[in-house]
């Protein structure tokens, strides 16, 4: 189990990396290919030549997080010789750590050479086995330890733990594609997060078609458009689906919290733990939505317009019921009212978060909402 969060892991500091390379040095004719021939591909080639390309601007670069053994060191050279294009192209190897071992000692020539050796005797799809039967038959002993000694000699190694990956994304991502923004500082990480979002459904998606992951200045700027339209001074659209999914689990946690002011009320509406998760998660919801249009204490003039409509429509409904009143009448007569919104989609994710936020501890007295009498 341990291993398979590890290897998770790899993978989402692969992505990273991906996503970051291609932020920081997109342009026009350059591919980037998430695990084609390496790990990550840059071509100005068609992507669909990447694979046999002998141009010499292409880069082929291997990531890695964790420790980079001698033996795992020895794949990543095996991996480059396998490009075809190690007479010419550009190799870079990212990782989290420094090597524990000098690449460029005798030593560590020699145990790289071995691995290659002793692949006459693995299985013929391993990285070993293909290195040995291109070039032991056409190349002697030495002109393969040179060989080993050019290709760890040409690479750029580029130490870079998580952390600092997504500082490059968050900064490379703001300083480029965010200077429309001039007001709420907090959308620009909104739109960054969606950014990363977008990209790794575009890698999960060729993932589940068992194809390459291309990604190219027109597609990329497609993305960085989509986002720039949805996320901006004046208008806040992200995929609810995908960011309900992430704040359920927030939300379980939340459920049984009774210091929490809105669990306390939903309790007094439906004490069912699933009703209470579920309108909790669109109160998180909300407050992503209130806090990109929200500057230091300062909240945008739309976000108080919506919260004075919330608070105007639950007094509406508590002048208008007759009969018993219970919470669970209020609450279902206050949410079914709309809240006139420029910024943010008519949907009742939103509406009902603002109204759930509008009965928190925080919120002034004579705004607040209550679906019931607790001590009732």
């Amino acid at each position: 189990m341990f291993e398979g969060i590890i290897s998770q892991y790899g993978f989402y500091y692969q992505r990273l990396v991906f996503i970051c390379l291609i932020i920081n040095s997109a342009s026009i004719n350059r591919y980037f290919v998430y695990e084609g021939v390496d790990d990550i591909d840059i071509s100005s080639n068609k992507s669909e030549e990447i694979s046999m390309t002998t141009i010499s601007d292409n880069k082929y670069i291997q990531v890695k997080s964790g420790q980079v053994s001698e033996a795992i060191w020895s794949k990543i050279i095996g991996n480059w010789i396998l490009t075809n294009d190690y007479f010419n192209g550009n190799f870079e190897l990212i990782c989290e750590n420094d090597l524990p071992f000098n690449r460029f000692d005798t030593a560590t020539i020699d145990k790289v050479y071995k691995y290659f050796n002793d692949g006459s005797g693995k299985r013929i799809n391993s990285i070993a086995r293909k290195v040995h039967d291109l070039l032991f038959p056409k190349m002697n002993a030495q002109e393969i330890k040179d060989l080993i000694l050019e290709l760890s000699k040409r690479c750029v190694i580029s130490v870079v733990k998580l952390d600092e990956v997504k500082t490059r994304i968050r900064d490379g991502y703001i300083h480029t594609y965010c200077s429309d923004i001039k007001i709420y500082n907090r959308a620009k990480e909104f739109r960054v997060e969606r950014l990363v979002e977008r990209v790794m459904s575009k890698i999960d998606s060729s993932i589940a078609g068992k194809s390459k992951c291309v990604i190219d200045y027109k597609s990329f700027m497609d993305i960085v458009l989509e986002v720039s339209h949805d996320i901006n001074d004046k208008r806040y659209n992200v995929n609810v689906s995908e960011l309900s999914k992430s704040k359920r689990l927030e939300a379980e946690k939340l459920v049984n919290d009774s210091q929490i002011r809105e669990i306390r009320q939903l309790k007094l509406v439906n004490n069912n733990p699933e009703f209470v998760c579920r309108e909790i998660v669109k109160e998180l919801l909300y407050k992503d939505f209130r806090s990109v249009f929200t500057e230091g204490s300062e909240v945008s003039t739309d976000v108080r317009n919506m919260e004075y409509y919330a608070h105007s429509n639950y007094q509406d409904v508590i002048f208008s019921l007759t009969g018993e009143v219970t919470p669970y009448k209020v609450f279902f007569e206050t949410i079914g009212k709309d809240i006139p919104s420029t910024i943010v989609e008519q949907s009742p994710i939103y509406k009902n978060g603002c109204y759930i936020f509008m009965t928190g501890d925080d919120i002034d007295s004579e705004q607040q909402i209550s679906w019931g009498d607790e001590n009732e």
